[in-house]
C-alpha cells in the first residue's frame, strides 16, 4: 500500500502542477514524499499548517484548498502586500487509506478545485476497487478516461 500511495503522490503532484507534497497513511504518518525535505516537513511552520489543513479535509472529507501565509481570512491584510513565498496548499483526504498535502507557489499558478476534486475521486476509486496501479503512464491513461 506504501508503494501505491506513493505512486498516488507523485501522480497528483504531476497532474496538479504542485512543486512538493507528502502522502500520508490511515493514521496521518507520512509515508512518501515528492520533492520535499524531512527538515522542511518538521519545521514548525510547514508542520503547523500541514497539521490545521489535514484536520480541515479530515473532519469535512472534502478537499481543502488554502494558502501558506493567510489561514484565517480575518488577518488578510487591508492593503496590497507581495508575498513572495505565497503557495497554493491543498489537502486530500483519501477516506481511511490517509490524505495527499500538495504545495505549488502562486507565482506558477494555482491547483484548481476541480482538479484537485477529480484527483481525489479518481484516487479513491482506485483504493475501492485495490486497483494498485504502480505505472505513472497507466495512471494518466486511467484519470484521462475517467468521466
Amino acid at each position: 500500500m506504501k508503494d501505491f500511495l506513493q505512486q498516488l503522490l507523485t501522480f497528483a503532484c504531476r497532474v496538479a502542477g504542485a512543486e512538493r507534497g507528502f502522502v500520508a497513511d490511515s493514521s496521518l504518518e507520512v509515508v512518501g514524499l515528492h520533492q520535499l525535505d524531512i527538515k522542511t516537513l518538521q519545521s514548525e511552520r510547514f508542520s503547523t499548517l500541514a497539521a490545521m489543513v489535514m484536520q480541515q479535509a479530515t473532519q469535512s472529507g472534502e478537499v481543502v484548498i488554502t494558502n501558506n501565509v493567510i489561514t484565517d481570512p480575518s488577518q488578510a491584510p487591508t492593503t496590497n502586500t507581495s508575498f513572495s513565498d505565497l503557495c497554493m496548499v491543498v489537502a486530500i483526504p483519501l477516506a481511511s487509506w490517509g490524505m495527499l498535502y500538495l504545495e505549488r507557489p502562486i507565482k506558477h499558478g494555482i491547483i484548481a478545485r476541480d482538479i484537485a476534486e477529480r484527483v481525489m475521486h479518481f484516487a479513491l476509486h482506485l483504493l475501492q476497487s485495490k486497483q494498485y496501479i504502480l505505472d505513472q503512464d497507466t495512471l494518466m491513461a486511467r484519470f484521462e478516461d475517467m468521466p
